[in-house]
């Protein structure tokens, strides 16, 4: 990554904001927190849409030396039939890689969006350069 972008919190607060005032978002019935990068995005989005019932998915596609690698899906929570409008939260889209949870219908939010993702139906707070490394007040 040639860029590198540190979010201050009053500007990760501005990007939830626009998230949660997306209609489908505020339709959903359950948040599903891709770890550990949707953690907290899931938990804000909860709060301000009071959507009460959040699980996570432990998924993994970087490296230590922080190169993507081949995502894995460590874990998954199993959602019972009244899950049906399901808002994965992550906080960045950068590949575009999806998760299918069949019979669902899936709504994906992310804070930041790469803008060479594959990934085009997604609701998004900003979008950043394909080469810029994005640094969360949480991670500075």
């Amino acid at each position: 990554m040639s860029k590198k972008f540190v979010m201050p919190h009053i500007v990760f607060l501005e990007y939830i904001n626009t998230i949660c005032q997306n209609p489908s978002v505020s339709a959903a019935d359950t948040i599903v927190c891709i770890g550990r990068g949707g953690y907290i995005p899931g938990t804000y989005i909860s709060h301000k849409t009071g959507i009460k019932e959040v699980y996570t998915i432990v998924a993994k596609s970087y490296t230590d030396d922080n190169m993507r690698g081949e995502l894995q899906f460590l874990q998954a929570p199993t959602l019972d039939d009244h899950n049906q409008k399901i808002l994965i939260v992550d906080d960045i889209v950068d590949s575009g890689t999806s998760i299918v949870y069949p019979s669902k219908e899936l709504i994906f939010a992310s804070v930041v969006y790469k803008e060479q993702s594959e990934f085009s139906d997604v609701v998004y707070g900003i979008v950043a350069p394909q080469d810029e490394w994005v640094v969360f007040p949480w991670e500075s």
